[in-house]
């Protein structure tokens, strides 16, 4: 009998909060079943104390990717398993792990007790596990969460066509010319190399919105990170990539590059606005980047590559 401690977004497209609790006890009998529902951001932090006090074995986020991003510091110093309960809007991480809103799953998973360690990243000590970047990515990022705070009509919308928002959202940000271009110079291993674009991205794993390939080759548990900076600045040459990267392929004139640090620089000395894990994390005019070697511990599931 295991302690699986529960941490359940209040928003989770999971469903209500009690709901999602008693469907969790009926198909975990006999492992003791504890429920976290933070009603705030600050509360997310009371994470290792629920840990402590109720010497759980497990933890289970339901929740999306922003709602680990919350709670990512917290699961790091638990050093616990967990399993990522899809109930956002991309999922993006719960779908690489092949996690999916299974309570069946959670019970397999615990069962079987495969245990891997994934790889995170750092950006001006804020912490992210997925996908981030600056230029467009940040903009419809923000332009998504300004939405579905201002609008529970946007919030229902969003979880009909779930994994296809963000590809909508970067649709409208292209058209509609919402993109400023920025000079941006990058340091990878001491070789500095300056680029013009509207899109740098930053992977640590394939997919980014649902199904928006960044990097065929990143991977959440090799110990670097890769980047792929978009040099077309044009409209058609910004919807060119996005059809690309939507069918999995390398959009034309990109650059890739892997990197376990790197800095950026923004030239004219403006601040920049960095997004990760489907939230806004920092707005500087340097960036600090790193990556952080197997530190979150998850379950494996049988649906995993």
């Amino acid at each position: 009998m295991a302690g699986i401690l529960i941490v359940i977004n209040p928003g989770t497209s999971a469903g209500d909060p009690g709901a999602v609790a008693i469907a969790a006890r009926r198909q975990l009998v006999g492992h003791t079943v504890h429920v976290f529902v933070p009603q705030s951001p600050s509360e997310y932090s009371d994470l290792g104390a629920a840990v402590a006090k109720l010497k759980s074995n497990f933890i289970v986020v339901v929740g999306g990717d922003g709602t680990t991003n919350l709670l990512l510091e917290e699961l790091i110093k638990a050093r616990l398993p967990v399993y990522f309960f899809a109930g956002g809007t991309a999922n993006d991480l719960a779908k690489e792990l092949g996690h999916v809103p299974a309570w069946s799953d959670v019970r397999e998973a615990v069962d079987l007790c495969n245990v891997g360690e994934l790889d995170v990243l750092k950006i001006n000590e804020r912490l992210f596990v997925t996908v981030g970047g600056f230029g467009i990515g940040a903009i419809l990022t923000k332009m998504m969460n300004d939405y579905r705070s201002a609008s529970l009509v946007f919030k229902s919308v969003t979880r009909i066509v779930s994994k296809y928002t963000y590809s909508i959202l970067a649709l409208q940000v292209i058209t509609g010319l919402l993109y400023e271009p920025k000079y941006f110079e990058i340091v990878i291993d001491g070789n500095s190399e300056l680029f013009h674009s509207a899109c740098i991205l930053i992977a640590n794993q394939p997919f980014l919105g649902g199904d928006i390939q960044v990097s065929a080759e990143a991977s959440n548990c090799d110990g670097i990170g890769n980047l792929l900076v978009l040099t077309d600045t044009s409209r058609l040459g910004l919807l060119s990539a996005l059809s690309n990267m939507l069918r999995g392929k390398v959009p034309q004139k990109s650059v890739s590059r892997s990197f376990s640090s790197l800095v950026v620089r923004v030239p004219d000395n403006s601040p920049t606005l960095f997004f990760g894990d489907g939230e806004s994390l920092c707005s500087d005019k340097v960036f600090q980047i790193e990556v952080i070697p197997k530190v979150l511990n998850v379950l494996k599931s049988r649906r995993q590559a």
